[in-house]
This record gives structure tokens, C-alpha cells and sequence, in this order.
């Protein structure tokens, strides 16, 4: 167990330094979510403070997966996984250490614009411990996440483009700009069934207190569960693949 421990460290190690903290990838891990941000503050600060619970999930949405989808596509198309797993790795290892970097770079883009609404827009945080254990599962969900969806192209480019097809969406239909309750029936239930939903619910409930689709103990467990569903798959998918 130690071991394999050991393995995912340098795994999530070597990607980390590899290639998520550079700064072109900081720049724009951070760049869409600051325009929103600076968007709906031209509003006022009453609406910026509806709208910034649902950018903080954004954040850690963005962050963790979509270099994630970029890393897993390149992975396949130089072979390195394959190396990596003549070390030799299991699959769910190598996997592990991907997402783990996935979600550090979530983390880190995340609590770079949190003090910017916490300090700038005077954003209340009414439970932190659950807001903090809240960006932790959401990194861990969006990173499987974004490993589910970059297993299955071999280039970045469509990585990138099956990446942005699905986030786009989910972006909308989760909650971040329009509240769940108050979108068109079919919508509603359409939203129930991504992760974001219920990442955006927990960072409202952890700062302004008005989550409103389930308990936030519901919330962390289903994206608990959203996580280790996505990272079983993918498991299964490109053992698939690349044996």
C-alpha cells in the first residue's frame, strides 16, 4: 500500500512539473474565471454575490479538468503511459497520481480567486471547513472527470474540443448562472446528473447559506461518488484501449 502510495507521488509529481504549472497554463486556468468574476461585478455587488458561490465550483471545475483531458490524450499519443506502466504500475495507480495532479492545479487556480471575492467582494464564508473539504471533492470529481474524457482522443486538439463540448454546458445547466430551481423542468433534471450541480449547491451553502437542491451531506457524498465512478471507468477504458 505504501508503496503504490510512493508511485502515485511521483506520478502526480512529474505531471505537476511537467506541465500544469507553467505560466501560459496558469494564465488561462485562471483567465476565464476572472472575466466572469469582473463581469457579473459590473452588476453590483448584491448580484455578484449570487453569482460567485457557482464561479468558486467553476474554478476548481476548470482547473482540474481540462489540462487533466489535455495530459491523459497526450499520454496516449506518445506512449508514455505505456511506459509508465512497464515500471511496472496498475492502471487504477497511474491513474491515481494523473488525477491527483489534476487536482492540485484545481486547488491552487481555486485558492488564487477565492481571496479575490472573500477580500474584494467582502464574500462571506459561514461554514470554512465545509467550504474547504468542498473544493477538495470537487478537484477529486472534475480531475476523474476530466481523465473520463481525455482516455478516449489521442490528440490535444480533440481533447480539447470534446472537453470544451462538454463543460460549456455544464457550466450552464449546473447552477453557476441561474439557480437550479428556477430553470425549465426538463433542465432541472438534466442537472442532477452532472457534478458540477452539486459542487456549485456546497459552495453556496458553505459561504452565503442558500443551497438549494439537497443537504450539503448528500452533496459531498454524491461527488465523492461522481469521482470514483469516473475514475473506475476510465480505469476500465483505457486498459481497454491500450492493451
Amino acid at each position: 500500500m505504501v508503496k503504490e502510495l510512493i508511485k502515485i507521488y511521483y506520478i502526480m509529481a512529474k505531471d505537476v512539473k511537467t506541465y500544469y504549472f507553467k505560466p501560459p497554463n496558469l494564465i488561462m486556468g485562471l483567465m476565464f474565471p476572472a472575466v466572469m468574476i469582473f463581469t457579473f461585478s459590473m452588476r453590483g455587488i448584491r448580484d455578484i454575490m449570487q453569482f460567485l458561490p457557482g464561479l468558486i465550483a467553476m474554478t476548481t471545475f476548470f482547473g482540474a479538468s481540462s489540462m487533466e483531458t489535455v495530459i491523459i490524450a497526450l499520454g496516449r499519443r506518445d506512449k508514455s503511459l505505456e511506459r509508465l506502466l512497464m515500471a511496472p504500475l496498475a492502471f487504477r495507480t497511474m491513474l491515481s497520481g494523473k488525477i491527483l495532479g489534476g487536482m492540485a492545479f484545481g486547488l491552487v487556480t481555486t485558492l488564487i480567486l477565492l481571496p479575490l471575492g472573500v477580500g474584494i467582494f467582502s464574500l462571506p464564508i459561514q461554514r470554512p471547513l465545509l467550504l474547504a473539504v468542498s473544493i477538495v471533492v470537487s478537484a477529486f470529481s472534475f480531475s476523474s472527470f476530466g481523465a473520463f474524457i481525455g482516455v478516449y482522443p489521442r490528440e490535444s486538439w480533440n481533447a480539447m474540443s470534446l472537453g470544451n463540448l462538454t463543460r460549456f454546458p455544464m457550466v450552464f445547466l449546473s447552477g453557476v448562472f441561474l439557480p437550479v430551481h428556477k430553470m425549465p423542468f426538463i433542465l432541472t433534471k438534466i442537472a442532477y446528473f452532472l457534478p458540477l450541480t452539486y459542487s456549485v449547491d456546497l459552495m453556496r451553502s458553505a459561504t452565503i447559506n442558500q443551497g438549494n437542491i439537497l443537504s450539503w451531506h448528500y452533496s459531498l457524498i454524491i461527488l465523492v461518488l461522481f469521482g470514483i465512478f469516473f475514475l473506475w471507468i476510465s480505469t476500465k477504458l483505457i486498459k481497454r484501449w491500450l492493451i
